[in-house]
């Protein structure tokens, strides 16, 4: 069987530019004859917002819906089915390649299938003027690298079949024996929210200039409502201590520091526990 290659777009909330670029690669993807599926994914953990209004708008100028489109977070299986992982910029696969690292060489940014060292910004807030030039930016940075993405992409060559002495087919090298995949267990909303709230904190503490604290503050209350409607059982105070969380960092007007980063990690372990009125009085 032919295997059919998948192409992954990561941004960093799935909002915008990722969304943009998949639908102008599956326009061009088309245009050229493939079907080759491909998709987004963010690595600040915006699951199930849509686009931003200037992105459905700019797509709509540009002649493509992306409507119906929904952020999910990056994940390993996501990662694990991509025969190549593109990225809007360097900040982004500098994360991408820090979490999942055997699968580095499958990755690279818009602006070096292009040959460039050139990063598409982030586009929040910006007017529209703009989001319509990055936009024709991305097309052309596209079009730049259109030979290299399919080169990328495209399927290794099977292998050859193994020779024949005499009408005696030898044996071929025998195959890698594959490890049966261990099966994860499904985690809760509550724990994948946690999951998401250190994955951001991770970020902020890594790579500062990939995220923008107001829209990451955002993302903070978005979670920890998540783990505030889910108790571990009626005994479990967990509501009372996330929304007190979620007022601190609603407060914040800049970044938290280095001390305020463990104390915010610490919290959120407490979170994987069920919370007592002891927990909250000493509330970090």
């Amino acid at each position: 069987m032919t295997h059919t290659p998948a192409i992954l777009v990561v941004g960093a909330a799935d909002t915008g530019r990722a969304p943009i670029l998949v639908a102008l690669l599956q326009r061009m993807l088309a245009q050229h004859g493939y079907t080759w599926p491909v998709a987004s994914a963010g690595v600040t953990g915006h699951d199930g917002e849509p686009a931003e209004p200037e992105a459905r708008d700019t797509m709509a100028a540009f002649g493509l819906d992306i409507i119906e489109h929904r952020a999910r977070s990056v994940s390993e299986e996501l990662i694990a089915e991509a025969s190549l992982v593109i990225t809007t910029d360097r900040g982004v696969l500098r994360v991408l390649r820090m979490m999942y690292p055997a699968a580095a060489a499958r990755m690279v940014t818009l602006g070096e299938l292009a040959g460039k060292q050139r990063d598409i910004p982030d586009l929040f807030r910006m007017q529209i003027g703009a989001w319509m030039s990055y936009t024709r930016e991305m097309e052309t940075l596209l079009a730049d690298g259109w030979a290299r993405l399919v080169a990328l992409a495209a399927p290794a060559p099977p292998a050859e079949a193994a020779p024949v002495v005499e009408g005696v087919a030898l044996p071929a090298e025998p195959a890698p024996v594959a490890l049966a995949a261990e099966t994860p267990a499904i985690a809760s909303e509550r724990e994948a929210a946690l999951q998401r709230l250190e994955r951001l904190l991770q970020i902020m503490q890594d790579m500062p200039e990939l995220l923008n604290w107001e829209q990451t503050r955002i993302q903070f209350q978005t979670d920890l409502t998540t783990v505030a409607q889910h108790p571990l059982d009626e005994a479990d105070l967990a509501e009372a201590y996330a929304r007190l969380l979620g007022s601190i960092v609603n407060m914040r007007t800049t970044p938290p520091n280095t001390e305020q980063m463990g104390l915010l990690k610490a919290a959120l372990q407490n979170l994987r526990t069920r919370i007592n009125t002891k927990m909250i009085m000493i509330f970090p």
